[in-house]
């Protein structure tokens, strides 16, 4: 019997806002892209101008990355068509997609994307309790052939996420159902072949869900919430380049959904706290420690857009017309 735990459902419902107020819009640089419910939404510059999206209303904008000018959006159409759009000045126009079976059905779409530009493509591909993670390749000639980093397992693989190291070799984490509970898996891609799966940390027997991604020098640190038998409490864990460090909690009961965000002297963690509700930003030191936190107390459910001061943090969400709703907050130091 599956122990995966209801949060993201249960827990969160009664902080959902209407429709009209609010918008989903995922940032990249300074380049925002807002989704609708009633369109496929648009990519906002910060001149203000904005270009149309190409896609289907039913699709699932799953990832939006930027280098410089140039932005990729990933989604999924009708569930089973990989659409990949790559914007540049004013002009936006669809890639060929990876070559995917006729009947697979896919999710999460992730652009890998450096500073050099879009590399590669990551998802997972198949139903809900035989999903495998996929990765292709991308270069002027188009795409290689996909490869499978993670086959199927005893159930259901998601919340992918991926950055490139200091070598060039790309990181991948997600959550992968072991027959009991969710569990953080990670891989390494380096020249198209994946490393076998492992766990990252040791085994438990509670939940781990939402895994992030973010490179910092010599590695890269990990974040997601796991289940303590009560609440969910966000966790961090270091790469040095060969392997992990001991997971440690660094969250309050009930911390949610976490990401991260650059910051002028270092990674900062966002993450949703249920109770008191509020969006919270911690800067984070070389260890992995918060060093300096701010919150906006908030109802919204919507990931905010954050940006990064050495004084503040601003976060803000973006309502149908693009217009943001901002709240300024100065950093506090943690004791």
């Amino acid at each position: 019997m599956r122990t995966r735990r209801p949060f993201p459902t249960l827990l969160l419902l009664v902080l959902v806002v209407p429709a009209a107020v609010r918008a989903d819009a995922l940032k990249a640089g300074e380049i925002v892209l807002v989704r609708t419910a009633d369109d496929a939404g648009f990519v906002q510059r910060p001149d203000g101008t904005r270009l149309a999206l190409p896609l289907a209303v039913d699709a699932d904008v799953h990832a939006f990355a930027a280098s410089g000018e140039r932005w990729w959006a990933a989604a999924v159409e009708h569930g089973r068509r990989l659409v990949v759009l790559e914007g540049a000045g004013d002009a936006v126009r669809t890639l060929p997609a990876p070559e995917v079976p006729d009947d697979a059905r896919l999710a999460e779409p992730t652009p890998l994307v450096d500073a050099g530009g879009l590399h590669g493509l990551a998802w997972i591909e198949g139903e809900a309790r035989r999903q495998s993670v996929r990765a292709a390749l991308w270069s002027a000639k188009g795409w290689r052939t996909p490869v499978t980093v993670a086959a199927p397992g005893p159930g259901s693989q998601m919340a992918l996420t991926a950055v490139r190291l200091d070598d060039g070799s790309w990181l991948f984490a997600w959550a992968a159902f072991d027959g009991r509970d969710d569990e953080i898996r990670w891989s390494r891609w380096r020249g198209g072949e994946a490393s076998v799966p492992e766990r990252l940390g040791p085994d438990n027997a509670v939940p781990d869900v939402t895994p992030r991604l973010h490179a910092v020098p010599g590695g890269a640190l990990a974040a997601w919430s796991r289940y303590d038998g009560n609440d969910y409490r966000l966790h961090l864990a270091r790469f040095d380049g060969g392997a992990w460090t001991q997971p440690e909690s660094v969250g309050p009961a009930g911390s949610l959904y976490p990401g991260f965000e650059p910051g002028p002297d270092g990674p900062v963690v966002v993450y949703l706290r249920a109770d008191p509700r509020a969006w919270v930003a911690g800067e984070l030191d070389a260890h992995g420690v918060i060093r300096r936190q701010a919150e906006v107390p908030t109802h919204a459910v919507e990931r905010p857009l954050v940006r990064v001061t050495r004084e503040s943090v601003s976060m803000s969400w973006v309502d149908g017309e693009g217009a943001e709703q901002a709240s300024r907050i100065d950093w506090r130091d943690v004791r």
